[in-house]
């Protein structure tokens, strides 16, 4: 009977711990219901308007499967540098040269005018060039064409073919007279606002490289293939938030935080920016017959110094990455929760945020935004921060 009085004991005990005491009715709904809801402090929505300025970056963008001439999307395509290795033209001694040209194999050409031709001049470069340069202009040159039986004005077509050069001018190369093109040649889109593209295979492509073609009167033939090539490519647009690839150009934003509640405790942040599709160029028309995607990824990271002069303003730490549609007027949000809250804590410095082309020394396209003067204040770039307050116990404690 003992173990009656045992439980009987602990019964009493669990009544007593469950009667009139003031406290029990707080601790039983806590306990059994999980409910503890003192007085919270609400949720609320932080903006701060960014003003962003759009900036280039010096580094090398040659390297690519496909080069282009013209202009398309507010990018200028404005020459094509390519040189020849010219070793083996040594064993041709005493040969007599019957024709010579360039062969380039176009893999597509369009313009507005719907004439599918590019033109295009060909000049002797007058200093060597590397696919690891950082080329943003025409580099010096002979300005005098390099003629050929037509003329010294090239069309670049579905239809062309190699690209002739004069024969006494290969017979002088192959004789040892003069030295053939030493630092190369460029291709020059004529005239220069040229409104069409024409494009055609690389030395990085991986078949049908730029070549130079010499047939000898004895049948035998001489094949020179290139070495490196490289288009450089401006973007001339001023004003506009804009980033690019194949120019490296970029926006940095700029924030304070200053009007954020200081006891704020962040739920969500991102940046926000809305796209201007009539502006945007995914891909150029010869990539999209290789099956290259439009999409473009972009990369957004905190500089390591916020100062633009600084080496630092260009490198630091990834914050966001995904991709987009630049053809498509879109909001797109660009989550960066874990980095605002560790710039609230104090745990990163605020040295302010970049965004670019995740392709940017790979592939050309073009993302633009609506800026801060946008007429319709919801296009305007942000940062968009949601936040909690602290709950608010009322002074007391129970």
């Amino acid at each position: 009977m003992r173990w009656i009085v045992v439980l009987l004991s602990l019964a009493a005990l669990a009544a007593a711990s469950c009667g009139s005491d003031p406290e029990a009715p707080y601790s039983a709904e806590f306990v059994e219901s999980g409910v503890f809801d003192p007085a919270a402090g609400g949720t609320f929505r932080y903006v701060e308007p960014l003003a962003g300025e759009t900036f280039a970056v010096p580094t090398g963008v040659g390297q690519s499967s496909i080069l282009k001439l013209g202009g398309l999307a507010g990018l200028r395509f404005e020459a094509v540098l390519v040189s020849f290795d010219f070793d083996s033209l040594q064993f041709d001694a005493g040969k007599t040269v019957d024709s010579a040209a360039v062969d380039l194999a176009i893999v597509s050409v369009s313009d507005t005018l719907a004439s599918f031709a590019v033109r295009a001049t060909f000049h002797e470069l007058l200093g060597a060039f590397d696919e690891e340069d950082t080329i943003t202009v025409v580099p010096p040159h002979d300005p005098a064409a390099i003629p050929g039986p037509g003329g010294t004005v090239r069309f670049f077509s579905l239809e062309s073919g190699p690209f002739a050069l004069e024969r006494a001018t290969v017979q002088e190369w192959v004789d040892g007279v003069t030295d053939p093109w030493p630092a190369g040649i460029v291709m020059i889109a004529y005239p220069a606002d040229t409104l069409g593209i024409a494009e055609f295979k690389s030395v990085d492509y991986g078949s049908d490289p730029p070549v130079l073609r010499i047939l000898y009167d004895d049948g035998s033939e001489r094949i020179i293939p290139a070495e490196a090539d490289y288009t450089v490519v401006s973007f001339g647009r001023q004003g506009g938030l804009h980033t690019v690839g194949g120019t490296a150009t970029r926006v940095g934003f700029a924030f304070t935080l200053d009007e954020l509640d200081e006891r704020a405790i962040v739920q969500r942040a991102a940046l926000v920016v809305t796209v201007d599709g009539a502006e945007g160029l995914g891909a150029t028309p010869g990539e999209i017959a290789q099956g290259i995607t439009e999409d473009f990824y972009y990369y957004l990271y905190t500089p390591d110094s916020s100062d633009p002069a600084d080496p630092g303003y260009l490198e630091g730490t990834g914050v966001a990455i995904s991709s987009f549609d630049p053809r498509v007027s879109e909001t797109i949000r660009m989550s960066m929760t874990g980095f605002i809250i560790d710039v609230v804590t104090g745990r990163r410095e605020n040295t302010g945020l970049v965004l670019q082309s995740n392709l940017e020394t790979a592939r050309v396209q073009r993302a633009s935004y609506f800026t801060a003067a946008a007429a319709d204040s919801s296009l305007r770039p942000c940062l968009e921060i949601v936040y909690t307050l602290p709950a608010d116990f009322g002074g007391g404690s129970r």
